[in-house]
Formats: structure tokens, sequence, C-alpha cells
């Protein structure tokens, strides 16, 4: 027979069982499943993808409600259906944290038809100079 809790609702006291469910919706497909043996004392563990971490919180405030005791595995699947969309460049954003940047380099606002980002023309003219190093170095073999 369940036990009964303080408010008189049953409470299962013995469980083996498993349940899944799928679904979809918003570029999503999602797999929940719920695994429980029986054990001494009530036993949570939750594998949850990065960012579903609310739902265990919510899982061991609710599952003492409804179980007395068993081992508990809630497994949650995401996964992305639709590709990634196109990635988009706002421009105006992009000027105003390279024209910061150069501010803080000391080299002013950018000007029209200048070099966009100063670390690609130092890394650019680094790499010239290391080719032209390694050129001489292997005539002189």
């Amino acid at each position: 027979m369940p036990a009964k809790t303080s408010a008189q609702r049953p409470v299962v006291a013995s469980m083996t069982g498993f349940a899944r469910v799928d679904g979809h919706g918003e570029g999503y497909t999602w797999t929940f499943e719920a695994k429980s043996v029986n054990g001494r004392s009530l036993d949570l563990r939750c594998r949850l993808p990065s960012g579903f971490d609310s739902i265990e919180a919510a899982a061991r405030t609710e599952m003492p409600k409804r179980l007395a005791r068993g081992n508990v595995n809630l497994t949650l699947t995401v996964n992305r259906t639709q590709s990634v969309s196109q990635l988009r460049i706002n421009r105006d954003l992009l000027a105003q944290v390279l024209d910061l940047a150069r501010e803080i380099e000391g080299r002013g606002p950018r000007r029209r038809g200048s070099i966009p980002c100063s670390p690609c023309a130092a890394s650019s003219s680094r790499w010239r100079r290391t080719r032209r190093r390694r050129a001489s170095v292997s005539r002189r073999r």
C-alpha cells in the first residue's frame, strides 16, 4: 500500500519503472527519459545539457512529493534540427568597436580607405618579415 503524506496524498513507496517522451519545436528535438529502480532512500541523478540546470532544481523539489524512495535517473537530450542561420555582421557596431580599439591604441578614429584592423596589418607585416627571413636563410644553404 502506498505511503501517505501529511496532506494525505498517496506517494509511491517503492518503484521500478521507465518513461520516455520525445518532442520538437523551434528548431530543436528533445528526448526526456526517467528510469527508476528500488532503493532504500530517494536518490536523484540528473544528466542535463548545459543551460538546463534549472530543471534539476525543479526535479529535486518535485520528486520527494511523488516518490518516497528509489534510485531515479533523469536524462534530457536536446538536438538542433535546423542548420545554423546565416551569419550577419552589424557593420555599424563593428566600426564602433574598431574605432574604440584604435582610440585605446592611440591611433585615433578610422578614416575611409584605411586598413580596417590594425592587428590584421601588424600580423601581415610580421608574416612578410618572417617569410623574408626564411627565404634568405634557405638561399644561404
